[in-house]
């Protein structure tokens, strides 16, 4: 019999749960295998993109149980410790909710018929804790997919770069130590954001013949290493030459990341905005279905350089604000736009054939402001259903006179159509094929064309 601390358990399932692929269903969860022993608990647990284990020390019998993955989601809400015990083929889990013992049984196995868990390296390297979210964010890059590219992998360099990229963004990352001397692929996850790991306290890489380890305070976490994929040559795509500047204010980069998600075309492919750079800067953006366009002025930010005017992915420009980059450089509208910061080089490509939305007269204006160092953002209005109200006839007139309003109650127009009325198709949209950093050309969402090679950036090595 075995007793894992309540919050432990919590703990370990949602590492299990974010190192699974996306989409992956309880079915296909790996055994767990709580051994303990010699003061300690361990928790183990491996699957095809990620080891993960925990040991902490106190006072336990020794034991060696295994049980399946998703006994622990079941006791994962639980209050209080979680008992485990062996019952002939099964094993019993107990614990308590809101006062009212529960117990469910589970199928188990012989932990011996389970592949061993790879040891640990013999040496380490330590890296500030900063390191967590340098993965974080590289493996939130590299989220594409590709036939020619291990594009759905981050590159650990042997110069102690992280790259990650899905072929219409990239974003570089140096200044840690890794103790190899060649460059080497691993597998994404989703274990080193969402607050799972302590990110307070340095962090260990060591790297096996398969893994590379991360170890942070009581957890080890193993990524399989790819050596045979091909990777970009990414230095290639960085632009060079970048006459024009825009410069954000931490106000105006707090308002955008909180209003572009709200502006208008969403929803459609791509999400474009147009951003306009002429001394001032625009962000305006439409839906398929809204000719008006919503105009999104910044005040406090300032431009230096040749105006230039572009499309680009809405969630690309927010991904860079939200990586805390505040200044953007950039050429044309058909060339790689550049974030740079101590140590960090941020690139993705605009929308080279995508229709730019010009300032109109009649489009809505948002001017952000500052008032005694408050940002104020005006709230986008929102399309209202049309409401009319009933206007009596006057036979003596030959034109029938504005409505009045009336105490009535509106009545709201109908948009279904009338009985034996033909059906009016919706307005075909222009779908614009997405250009990539490295020229591939894949599908982006189930409705887009494939892209075409902008550049030839030759082979990888």
């Amino acid at each position: 019999m075995i007793q894992i601390p309540r919050l432990l358990l919590r703990q370990f399932w949602a590492a299990l749960r974010r190192s699974r692929p996306p989409r992956s269903g309880r079915e296909s969860l790996p055994w767990v295998v709580v051994e303990a022993g010699n003061g300690q608990v361990t928790l183990r647990s491996q699957h095809a993109d990620a080891l993960v284990r925990v040991q902490v020390n106190g006072d336990y019998n020794a034991d060696l149980i295994c049980l399946p993955a998703r006994a622990l989601d079941d006791a994962a809400g639980c209050r209080g410790n979680v008992v485990v015990e062996p019952c002939g083929d099964k094993v019993v889990l107990r614990w308590e909710d809101k006062g009212i013992p529960q117990v469910k049984e589970y199928e188990t196995t012989d932990p011996a018929k389970l592949p061993p868990f790879p040891a640990l390296p013999a040496s380490f390297v330590t890296n500030p804790p900063g390191l967590l979210k340098a993965l974080d964010d590289a493996m939130k890059t590299a989220v594409g997919d590709s036939a020619r590219y291990a594009l759905t992998k981050i590159q650990l360099r042997r110069s102690g770069e992280i790259v990650g990229t899905d072929g219409r963004q990239l974003l570089m990352q140096a200044g840690f130590q890794f103790p190899w001397k060649d460059d080497v692929l691993v597998s994404r996850s989703g274990l080193f954001g969402g607050g799972v790991l302590p990110d307070d306290v340095p962090v260990k890489v060591g790297r096996t013949a398969n893994h590379v380890f991360v170890c942070v305070g009581d957890w080890s976490i193993g990524l399989p290493t790819d050596t045979q994929s091909r990777y970009p040559q990414v230095e290639q795509v960085i632009p060079k030459a970048l006459p024009t500047t825009w410069t954000l204010s931490p106000d105006d980069a707090t308002g955008l990341i909180a209003s572009i998600g709200r502006l208008p075309g969403d929803k459609d492919d791509d999400s474009p905005v147009t951003v306009h750079l002429n001394g001032k800067v625009a962000i305006r953006a439409k839906g398929v279905d809204n000719g008006q366009p919503v105009e999104l002025i910044l005040g406090q930010s300032k431009v230096v350089g040749p105006p230039v005017q572009f499309v680009t992915n809405r969630h690309y420009l927010l991904w860079a604000l939200q990586l805390g980059f505040r200044e953007v450089r950039i050429s044309s509208s058909s060339t790689p736009m550049l974030c740079q910061d101590q140590g960090r080089k941020f690139v993705w490509m605009p929308m080279v054939n995508a229709e730019v939305i010009p300032s109109r007269p009649d489009a809505t204006r948002i001017v952000t402001s500052k008032d005694n160092g408050v940002q104020k953002m005006p709230v986008i209005p929102q399309r209202k259903p049309i409401a009319m109200v009933p206007v009596e006839s006057c036979p003596t007139k030959t034109a029938i006179e504005p409505a009045v309003p009336s105490p009535v109650q509106p009545i709201v127009l109908d948009s279904r159509p009338r009985p034996g009325a033909p059906i009016k198709p919706h307005p075909k949209t222009t779908k614009t094929p997405a250009k990539g950093l490295f020229g591939i050309g894949r599908a982006v969402r189930k409705f887009m064309a494939k892209g075409k090679r902008l550049f030839n950036f030759g082979r990888c090595k």
